[in-house]
C-alpha cells in the first residue's frame, strides 16, 4: 500500500519544500550515500530521498529535511537459515503505537510527508496487483496531500515510514488501506504535540479523488506493511 508518491515539480509549494530541504546539512551526507543523488520532484520510490516535515530539535518548530523512505530491518529468510533485508515503507496507524518498530517515533519522531498525489495498484481477479491495475490519487482542493508519517536515525541519517488506516468507499474499490492525511491546518500539532495523537487521527483528510492510469515500470510491493 502506498509504495509511490509524486511530487509535481510545476507546483510552486513543492519547489519551495525541496528547496528548504535541500539548504540542510544532511543533503551532504545523502548525496555521499547516493552518488550524487539527493533530491529530485517526480515519482518518489522506495529508499529515495523526500523532502519531509518535522521537528526542529527544540521541538518548538517545524521545517523540511531530507529524509529516506523506509525502514531497513532485518527478518528471516523465507528459505534456509539467516536473515534478509527488507524496507518497510508503511505503518498501520491503529497498531503502530503498540508495535517496538514504531512506538518510540510514535511518542516524539512523528512527521508529515507532502505529496502531489500517490498510487495505489488495484487488485487483480488472483489476488495479485498489476501495473495496468495503477491508480493515483490526490486531493480535491489542494496541491498537496499532508501524509502523516513517523521517522528514526539510523547511522546518523533520517529515515521516515509513512501510516496507513482503513480506506474510505470510494478508494476502497482500488485498495482496502490508504494513507493517513490531515489537513494543512492540523499537521503542525501532529508533529509538535506532546500527547498521544490519536485524537487527531478522528480528523484524518479522505478526501481525494482518483483515475487509472497507463502502468509503469516497478513493483507496487516493495516490503511489508507492519
Amino acid at each position: 500500500m502506498c509504495t509511490r508518491f509524486h511530487l509535481d515539480p510545476s507546483s510552486e509549494e513543492v519547489r519551495k519544500l525541496i528547496s528548504e530541504a535541500a539548504d540542510s546539512p544532511l543533503v551532504e551526507a545523502f548525496s555521499e550515500l547516493n552518488g550524487g543523488r539527493v533530491i529530485n520532484p517526480g515519482d518518489i520510490g522506495p529508499s529515495d530521498i523526500a523532502p519531509v516535515l518535522s521537528a526542529v530539535k527544540s521541538r518548538t518548530s517545524v521545517r523540511t529535511f531530507p529524509m529516506r523512505w523506509g525502514f531497513r530491518i532485518q527478518m528471516p529468510r523465507k528459505r534456509g537459515d539467516g536473515f534478509t533485508t527488507r524496507t518497510v515503507l508503511n505503518a498501520r496507524a491503529e497498531s503502530a503505537p503498540e508495535k517496538s518498530l514504531f512506538s518510540g517515533p510514535w511518542t516524539d519522531r512523528r512527521c508529515i510527508v507532502p505529496a502531489s498525489w500517490y498510487y495505489e495498484w488495484k487488485r487483480t481477479a488472483d489476488g495479485k496487483r498489476g501495473g495496468s491495475e495503477a491508480y493515483s490519487f490526490r486531493s480535491y482542493s489542494s496541491e498537496i496531500l499532508w501524509l502523516c508519517g513517523l521517522y528514526r536515525i539510523e547511522n546518523g541519517l533520517p529515515e521516515f515510514v509513512i501510516l496507513t488506516r482503513e480506506a474510505v468507499p470510494g478508494p476502497d474499490s482500488v485498495h482496502d488501506r490508504m494513507p493517513l492525511m490531515l489537513p494543512e491546518s492540523d499537521t503542525e500539532e501532529w508533529i509538535l504535540s506532546p500527547d498521544d495523537p490519536k485524537d487527531l487521527l478522528s480528523r484524518s483528510f479522505s478526501d481525494v479523488i482518483f483515475e487509472k492510469i497507463p502502468s509503469f515500470p516497478g513493483s507496487s510491493d516493495a516490503g511489508p506493511s507492519l
